[in-house]
């Protein structure tokens, strides 16, 4: 028999966690932890339960292998690949010749950016612009946010910053749960000393870590961050040069914040006055800081707003281009990063 171990990355969150399959004379049979791999994400090949389960759904036996159609009576039939790539594209280019909007091409965050390249192509060769995946209803608001403020809509540090930072502000974000092989970073900055603030209008896995806990109301973050930079800039306590060398608009900072007052905002969110305070000067004097978020923060109609905020808050402290610094949007599955750029 042929053993053989194929070095892949695990199909869920945004880790990017890296192990092997191994096969048998080319079929799979179990997982293997990648403890030999230098850098990965996950060190010493170390996974969680779901990534420790993901060969279950490749071996499970009501996993579809063949295309189906619908014929007599609504029941599904196997048929050939070739049958099926021939009946849709004549379908498509039909459709397409009568009127190309009638089309809509729907990509994947958890496949390669090869994929959602093609039929993003596919779909404007065919006539439309009717392109989506699921990012859309994630992260596609931290894309275009972080582009606004960066010029690049992606994360702007790598994990090893998130180990060597100060000061980590969690937001919209259970990140011991939903990325347990991500938090250990968060866990190893803490052990050095490092202090940990979490924004989440419930009492999380998360925040039962936190160093300050800032339990805002639902839908109350333009109001909770802008009151973070207003105190920052009130007390003096950004990044001077870095804003003066690096930065462009920060007078339009000043007056959008203007109002947010500590006392104003906790009217907002419900967060005390002393404890916003605390938590922007915590955060401002650090030295340096990462930022990190997921979908509570994104999945609102103000979503770009709060991560626009988010990078805002990060820049006038310069906690941007240095090491332990930076903006860490934590990914839902494997690839909504290549999703969106290639959509």
């Amino acid at each position: 028999m042929a053993e053989e171990l194929v070095p892949v990355v695990c199909p869920y969150c945004g880790v990017g966690c890296r192990f092997y399959i191994k096969t048998v004379d080319g079929y799979p049979v179990n997982i293997e932890y990648a403890i030999d791999l230098k850098g990965i994400s996950n060190e010493n090949g170390k996974l969680c339960p779901k990534g420790n389960a993901a060969i279950d759904y490749l071996l499970s036996k009501d996993r579809l292998k063949k295309p189906l159609k619908a014929k007599e009576q609504g029941k599904f039939v196997e048929i050939s690949w070739s049958e099926a790539i021939k009946e849709v594209a004549e379908r498509l280019k039909a459709y397409a010749k009568d009127d190309p909007d009638q089309l809509m091409f729907f990509g994947s965050a958890k496949t390669f950016n090869e994929p959602n390249y093609l039929i993003q192509k596919l779909a404007r060769m065919l006539g439309t612009n009717n392109v989506d995946h699921c990012a859309r209803l994630c992260h596609a608001p931290t894309v275009m946010g972080l582009k606004q403020v960066f010029g690049a809509g992606a994360m702007t540090n790598t994990y090893k910053d998130i180990e060597e930072t100060n000061v980590i502000f969690i937001i919209g974000h259970n990140y011991a749960e939903t990325h347990p092989v991500g938090f250990r970073y968060v866990l190893k900055a803490k052990e050095r000393g490092a202090k940990v603030i979490v924004a989440d209008p419930r009492f999380t896995k998360t925040a039962w870590h936190a160093d300050i806990f800032l339990q805002h109301y639902p839908g109350s973050d333009v109001a909770l961050i802008s009151g973070l930079i207003h105190v920052i800039i009130k007390e003096k306590l950004y990044d001077v040069r870095f804003v003066r060398e690096r930065c462009v608009g920060f007078e339009d900072v000043v007056r959008a914040v203007e109002k947010f007052t500590p006392e104003f905002v906790e009217k907002v969110t419900g967060v005390p006055a002393e404890l916003i305070v605390e938590a922007a000067r915590t955060f401002a004097t650090a030295g340096k800081g990462v930022i990190t978020w997921a979908m509570g923060l994104t999945q609102h109609t103000h979503g770009t707003e709060n991560v626009k905020l988010l990078g805002t808050l990060s820049a006038i402290c310069g906690y941007q281009g240095k090491e332990g610094a930076g903006c860490s949007p934590m990914r839902g599955q494997n690839n909504v990063q290549g999703a969106c750029d290639m959509a």
